[in-house]
């Protein structure tokens, strides 16, 4: 695969990227089927990361400028507040979705995508759809230049530059897009039950900084879309304390062209505890604990997620060896969360001999 990357162009003192991604044909069967493709959000497989805050540019919000003048806001708004003149002057990017395949682009109908739009500083995340005829419609451009970052599940993230030039009605893309190979898996721990409290990362095997994560959700199911076959790295590591954990347990993995591959992983995710939050017997909900564990090697403070209606919580990814501190603080009934008018608890635990629950009863 053949990339090349072009860094370009001072518009009116304001830096502004364009990102040239060529990819050479991969060869293999051509795919029989694009599948149904979903939104996706944040980071492109790519690496491409668009400056700014992003927000979703919403049916009645402010336009996006992208004249080199303009310095905008990117906070989400429902009140528009650009004049009248100006949101006259707003136009449209328009264009056509297509997939590359071996007999020629197949068109992208129907198809939910993701468009970051980048003007200087500035920034919004638009979601949108193709319609029948593969064309698709982006809405509230004033005159200016724009990164366009396209992003569609299955499909290898793509950049695009385009001008939007007074006079002229709404400029057109044709985007085209290479279809990615998707790789999925579970992951289990070392008594084969499925962990959901960890994430997953993917390295280039001839590229070590980069680096691209996978969400896992409940069940330990994974899924990423990568651009292209070849040797990959691939680790867990417990989500809460991930810091704790050094990335040296690394699987090496090799990625062939079909579109889709599975990769189950079984690791080491260290021990878990259950957290439980008492007031005279009785579970504190709501209550958030602190915890900070320390090893031989290093220490770290985390905040657990708050307990549930039955006072619990859980801290997982703990170690085999070091010393675990969990800490509440909790208002006092009819007070403020002062430290006057609080009651704390706090219990110091060895590692070495964890039990399965640990309990923090108010004072």
């Amino acid at each position: 695969m053949a990339r090349r990357l072009l860094l370009a162009a001072t518009i009116g003192g304001v830096a502004a990227a364009v990102f040239l991604l060529a990819v050479r044909d991969r060869g293999g069967p051509a795919p029989r089927s694009l599948g149904e493709a979903g939104l996706r959000a944040g980071r492109g497989d790519q690496g491409l990361e668009f400056a700014g805050p992003a927000g979703v540019l919403e049916a009645n919000a402010p336009p996006l400028d992208g004249s080199p003048s303009t310095t905008q806001s990117t906070t989400p708004s429902t009140t528009s507040s650009t004049t009248p003149a100006a949101a006259a002057r707003a136009v449209s990017v328009r264009g056509t979705l297509r997939a590359a395949s071996r007999e020629g682009p197949i068109a992208l109908t129907s198809r939910a995508f993701v468009v970051r739009a980048v003007a200087g500083a500035s920034s919004r995340t638009i979601p949108s759809r193709t319609d029948a005829g593969a064309s698709f419609d982006l809405p509230g451009f004033l005159p200016g230049v724009y990164e366009l970052g396209f992003e569609c599940d299955g499909f290898v993230p793509l950049a695009r530059s385009v001008t939007v030039a007074r006079g002229i009605a709404s400029p057109h893309l044709d985007v085209l897009l290479v279809a990615g190979i998707r790789v999925r898996g579970q992951v289990r721990d070392l008594d084969e039950n499925p962990r959901g409290d960890c994430v997953v990362i993917w390295r280039d095997g001839d590229d070590s900084e980069r680096e691209r994560e996978a969400v896992v959700d409940e069940t330990g199911a994974w899924e990423l879309t990568l651009d292209a076959p070849g040797r990959y790295e691939v680790c867990a590591l417990p989500r809460i304390l991930r810091a704790l954990w050094l990335r040296s347990d690394w699987k090496v993995v090799t990625v062939r062209e079909e579109r889709i591959q599975r990769f189950d992983l079984t690791v080491d995710l260290g021990r878990a505890l259950r957290v439980v939050v008492l007031d005279e017997d009785r579970g504190v909900a709501g209550a958030t604990v602190s915890c900070r564990v320390t090893t031989s090697a290093r220490g770290v403070s985390v905040v657990l997620p708050p307990t549930d209606a039955r006072g619990q919580t859980r801290v997982s990814g703990l170690p085999a060896a070091g010393a675990l501190v969990l800490e509440v603080t909790a208002p006092s009934a009819g007070t403020a969360a002062t430290t006057a008018g609080s009651r704390t608890a706090r219990v110091e635990l060895d590692l070495g001999s964890l039990p399965s629950e640990a309990r923090l009863r108010l004072d």
